[in-house]
C-alpha cells in the first residue's frame, strides 16, 4: 500500500529547507566576496538537488526553479542597469549578472513552497516580507563585499529603498507562480 505525499512540508522539511538556503546564501556571498564563487555555486547546487530529491513531486519544483532563476536574471539585470547595484570586482554584468548571483536565485526558489509557505495566499504579507527582508540580505551582501552600490550612483540607503520596492512586488509575483507549481501538495 502506497502512502500519499504530505499535504505540506513537515517541520523537519521546513527546517532543512531554511538551513540549506541560508548555507547557500552565505557560501555564495562569502565565496563571491573572496573572488572564488565556485564554492558557493557548489553549495547552492547541493541545496537545489537536496530540495528536488526531498520534494514529493520534483518536476514542478524544477520548473519553478527555472522560472524563478529567469526572473532573478531579469531583476538583477534591471537593478544593475539602473545603477542601483553591482557585483564587487572582479565580477561584472556582462550584460547578465554573474553566475553566483544567478545560482542564488535558483537556491531561493527552493524556499517558496517550503520555508516561505506560511506566506502563501497572503500577498500583503509577502510584499512586506519582500520589502523588509530583501534589503537586509542585499545590505549584508554589500557589507560582506559581494555587492557594491556603484559610484556615482545612489546612496546605499536609496539603493536599499529601490531594492525594497522591487522585492515588495517581486516576492508576491514569485509566490503566485509557486502556488501553481507546488511540488509539495498531494497529487
Amino acid at each position: 500500500m502506497t502512502q500519499s505525499p504530505p499535504a505540506r512540508p513537515s517541520l523537519a522539511d521546513i527546517a532543512l529547507n531554511i538551513a540549506a538556503f541560508q548555507a547557500a546564501w552565505l557560501a555564495l556571498a562569502l565565496s563571491a566576496a573572496n573572488g572564488e564563487p565556485h564554492w558557493g555555486i557548489m553549495v547552492a547546487g547541493i541545496a537545489l538537488a537536496l530540495h528536488l530529491l526531498r520534494s514529493p513531486h520534483w518536476q514542478p519544483e524544477a520548473t519553478l526553479a527555472g522560472l524563478v532563476t529567469a526572473a532573478g536574471v531579469t531583476v538583477e539585470t534591471a537593478l544593475g542597469m539602473a545603477g542601483v547595484l553591482a557585483p564587487a570586482a572582479p565580477f561584472a554584468w556582462s550584460p547578465l549578472p554573474p553566475l553566483w548571483l544567478i545560482a542564488l536565485w535558483a537556491a531561493f526558489a527552493t524556499t517558496l513552497n517550503v520555508g516561505l509557505r506560511p506566506l502563501a495566499g497572503r500577498p500583503v504579507l509577502q510584499a512586506v516580507a519582500g520589502g523588509v527582508l530583501a534589503p537586509l540580505a542585499y545590505g549584508l551582501g554589500i557589507e560582506i563585499g559581494a555587492l557594491v552600490v556603484p559610484q556615482p550612483g545612489p546612496s546605499k540607503t536609496l539603493a536599499l529603498a529601490a531594492i525594497a520596492a522591487t522585492w515588495a512586488v517581486t516576492l508576491p509575483a514569485l509566490m503566485s507562480i509557486a502556488r501553481r507549481l507546488d511540488g509539495w501538495r498531494p497529487a
